[in-house]
């Protein structure tokens, strides 16, 4: 009886370490996906410039064919945490949000030396349900990144 206990035991202890890589692995995975697209983001926002605000615009066009490619798929980002990510605790920004699932805000407008930026935000939803339902843990993770300074 006290062997079957035992081998109970260890393949509780097996089941468990490898719901936890299979959880890490899902985590890496999405948040590498994140990462890519914000980085292929940023980078078409600085070659398209401000033509990447327009929904109909070939750069709009590019990201989402990229983000299939690589198989992000996040439309329903929210605005409320996109904003307290890139915004901080400006109150004058005006964030703007793609259907594609990112969110953008551009900065420096009014600078002297005629230059601005735009602060780009990414989510990573992890949905592993078996830990989701158990644990009840937070599934998503947002991830941002900033273009380098462009002329107006």
């Amino acid at each position: 009886m006290s062997d079957a206990l035992g081998g109970l035991v260890n393949i509780a202890l097996v089941a468990f370490f490898a719901l936890i890589i299979v959880g890490y692995m899902a985590f890496n995975i999405n948040y590498s996906k994140a990462y890519r697209a914000k980085t292929y983001i940023v980078n078409a926002f600085e070659t398209y410039g401000s033509e990447c605000t327009n929904e109909n615009g070939t750069c709009h066009d590019v990201i989402v064919e990229y983000m299939k490619t690589i198989g992000y798929a996040s439309t329903d980002i929210s605005r409320d945490k996109a904003k307290e990510i890139a915004c901080g605790d400006k109150s004058n920004c005006d964030l703007r949000c793609s259907s594609a699932g990112y969110c953008w805000v551009k900065f420096g407008d009014n600078d002297s030396n005629g230059t601005n930026y735009y602060k780009i935000v990414t989510k990573i939803t992890i949905e592993v349900p078996v830990i989701q339902n158990v644990t009840g843990m937070i599934n998503v993770f947002y991830v941002s990144g900033s273009t380098g300074n462009m002329k107006n």
